[in-house]
This record gives structure tokens, C-alpha cells and sequence, in this order.
């Protein structure tokens, strides 16, 4: 009996390395490309910053000196003044105009350490999903030259990372579907289920096939999809012995049910889910994340959602950047969560793709079956009017 739960946990674990794999590589390329970018960038930053200040300070004393040696004649020391004034002004809407002053980096080059690692972490990892804030920005042409060596890695390993896991997760979610409606299913036909040793179908008794192939008999009910099959099963193996044997007398929907968790990453259908429940889906993560963010971020409502749905769809306008989590250091739960989030839409994103793909083949058939009809119809037609 210990053997069983050992092999089964083995085989879990099996299945299971390949995407731990991958994202434990994923985040160990995002801190290598942290560490990499604020070596580079992290002085530039820092003497940027300085040299702003420097340029906000100078700017501050001229406006000061302009009204403590105010005069209070007029005439040309007035006019003076007034030209004095112009100048500061068009030398403040220079500063303020500079590329490193841009909206979403004014509070963050109030930080002393910009290009540390969790805020490296978050700059690598919003410039390979493609979102790209740009609330940090290489300045050094060395810079910008590893950004593009580091991008083109980076990107197609996003993509990668985000179509694994969201297949998985959208097979998942199907498997999930699929149990519920059976589950329903079966309990509405236990409640309505006449009490013979068989079901009743179209008007005809068939017996109780469980004890011969080993299967539930609520597989041969008609409306799950799978009745041909299951007839096919009994009529290969109508004892159900061989079955029984290889599974140590262990009925085979016990064994199909503990596969549902070891056959996750078998190619299967994952079409199962309704369009509605996967609007929902995506909605409730935007809208959880929205609450989380209008609290760290001192945004209302709607700013959070606006701010989470242009990060997830990677949109990236930068109008609006977590800088309170730069000032709390708390960037790993933004990254974590842009991350899951991008494979949780992700998985939303296959779920509709298959359902829309099966919905157009569906009419297509149904168009061409009709077609069919239509032209049988016409070809008798025209055999009768020949006889």
C-alpha cells in the first residue's frame, strides 16, 4: 500500500518539474538582468538625480533672491523684474521637460537608490512582457545595448513562460468544468433514475453494465458524449476481467479519476469552460487586484482597475506606476502578481480561443450539413421529375 502514494506522488513530481523549471529559471534571469542593469545604470541614475536637484536648488534661490531685493519703485526695475521672472519660468519649463522628468519618474528620482535589485527586478520584468512603463529607462548607450541583447531573450521566454502555464491552467480549469457538470448531471439522474437494475433509454431497458467492464454505469447514459465509447469498451472486454487484473481489482472510474491530476498536461480538450465563466474569471482577478493596489497606492477605484488593466494586457501607458511600492520596497508583490496575472489572462485568453475555434467549426458543420440536405432534397427532386 506505501508503494502506491510514492509512485503516484513521483509521478506528480515528474510532471510537475518542467514548469517549476521554468519559472524558478524565469525569476533567476530576471535577478541576473537586475543585477546586470544596476550595475550599469545605478551611478548614471544617481548622478542624474543629483545634477536635478542641483538645477531645482538654483532655480529655488533666483526666485527667492527676485523677492527679497523686490523694489518697490516702478519704472525699469519693474521691468526688470518681469523679464527676470520670463527667463525663470522658461528655464523651469526646460527642467521640467527634461526626458528624465517625465510623469511617473518624478517620484522615483527621489529615491537614493533607483536602480536597486526589486526595483531592477520590476524594470527587467516590465520591458521583457512588453508592458514598459518607463518610469526607469537606460540612460548609457551601454545600457540600452544589453536591454536589447536582454530583450531579445527575454520577450519569446515571457511568451514561452505565459503559453505553458496558461495551457496548463486552461486545462486545468477544463478538467474542473467538466467534473462539475458531470457531477450535476449525475445527481439530477439520481434523483429522477427509475430503480431497475439497468437505464432506460428511448424506451429501452439496458442492463446494468458496471459489473461487467468495470465502469460506472452512469458512463452509458445518453447526454455525456462518451455512450459509443463506453459501448465500444464493453463490447472489446465484456467481463471486465483483464481490466480488473491490471488494476488490482480496482474499478477503472477510480482510475480515471485519480488520472484527472496526472494527465494535466496531456493534450486534451479545453474548450469545456463557458464563455461567461471566463469573463468572470478574468474580471474577479482585475478586480481583486484593483482593491489591492487602491489601498497601496492611495488610488480610487477605478484609477487601480484602469492602472491593472493597461498592466495586464500589456498595454503599458505609464500614466500611472506603483511608486508607492518603491517607496515601502515592496516591488515582489507587484512583480508576483503582474506575473500570475499575465498567465492567469493568459489561460482565459486559450479557454476563449478553443471555445470560439469549436463554436465556428460547429456552425461550419452545420451549414454544410444543411447544404447537404438541401442538395440531396434537389436531386431527388430532379430524379423524380425524370422517372
Amino acid at each position: 500500500m506505501t508503494g502506491k502514494p510514492t509512485h503516484r506522488t513521483c509521478t506528480l513530481m515528474k510532471l510537475a518539474f518542467p514548469y517549476i523549471a521554468l519559472v524558478v529559471f524565469y525569476f533567476l534571469y530576471l535577478f541576473i538582468g537586475s543585477l546586470i542593469f544596476g550595475a550599469i545604470e545605478g551611478q548614471t541614475e544617481k548622478d542624474g538625480i543629483v545634477a536635478l536637484q542641483e538645477k531645482e536648488n538654483q532655480i529655488k534661490e533666483k526666485i527667492r533672491e527676485l523677492f527679497a531685493n523686490r523694489s518697490k519703485d516702478e519704472g525699469d526695475d519693474v521691468d526688470k523684474e518681469i523679464e527676470f521672472l520670463d527667463e525663470m519660468l522658461e528655464e523651469l519649463i526646460e527642467t521640467v521637460s527634461h526626458p528624465d522628468w517625465i510623469p511617473g519618474r518624478r517620484d522615483i528620482l527621489g529615491e537614493p537608490d533607483p536602480w536597486g535589485i526589486p526595483s531592477a527586478m520590476l524594470f527587467c520584468m516590465t520591458t521583457i512582457t512588453t508592458i514598459g512603463y518607463g518610469d526607469l529607462v537606460p540612460s548609457t548607450t551601454t545600457g540600452q545595448v544589453v536591454v536589447i541583447l536582454y530583450s531579445c531573450v527575454g520577450v519569446p521566454f515571457s511568451f514561452l513562460l505565459f503559453a505553458v502555464i496558461g495551457g496548463l491552467l486552461a486545462r486545468l480549469a477544463s478538467r474542473i468544468a467538466v467534473f462539475v457538470r458531470k457531477s450535476l448531471c449525475r445527481m439530477k439522474r439520481s434523483k429522477s433514475k427509475p430503480a431497475v437494475a439497468g437505464s432506460v433509454r428511448n424506451g429501452n431497458v439496458y442492463p446494468d453494465l458496471s459489473q461487467e467492464t468495470g465502469l460506472d454505469n452512469d458512463v452509458f447514459e445518453e447526454g455525456e458524449g462518451v455512450s459509443d465509447r463506453a459501448i465500444q469498451l464493453r463490447d472489446l472486454n465484456p467481463a471486465g476481467q483483464n481490466d480488473r487484473k491490471k488494476t488490482n481489482g480496482a474499478p477503472r472510474t477510480l482510475q480515471k479519476q485519480q488520472s484527472i491530476f496526472v494527465n494535466i498536461s496531456e493534450e486534451d480538450d479545453a474548450g469545456d469552460v463557458p464563455f461567461v465563466v471566463v469573463i468572470l474569471l478574468m474580471v474577479s482577478y482585475l478586480c481583486v487586484g484593483a482593491v489591492s493596489f487602491s489601498i497601496a497606492e492611495q488610488w480610487n477605484y477605478f484609477e487601480a482597475f484602469y492602472f491593472t488593466f493597461i498592466t495586464l494586457t500589456t498595454i503599458g501607458f505609464g500614466d500611472y506606476v506603483p511608486t508607492h511600492h518603491f517607496e515601502n520596497n515592496t516591488h515582489f508583490p507587484c512583480l508576483l502578481y503582474t506575473l500570475v496575472g499575465l498567465c492567469y489572462i493568459s489561460m482565459c485568453v486559450s479557454l476563449l480561443q478553443t471555445r470560439f475555434v469549436k463554436v465556428v467549426t460547429f456552425l461550419g458543420k452545420k451549414m454544410s450539413s444543411e447544404e447537404n440536405v438541401e442538395k440531396n432534397v434537389e436531386r431527388n427532386g430532379r430524379e423524380t421529375e425524370t422517372a
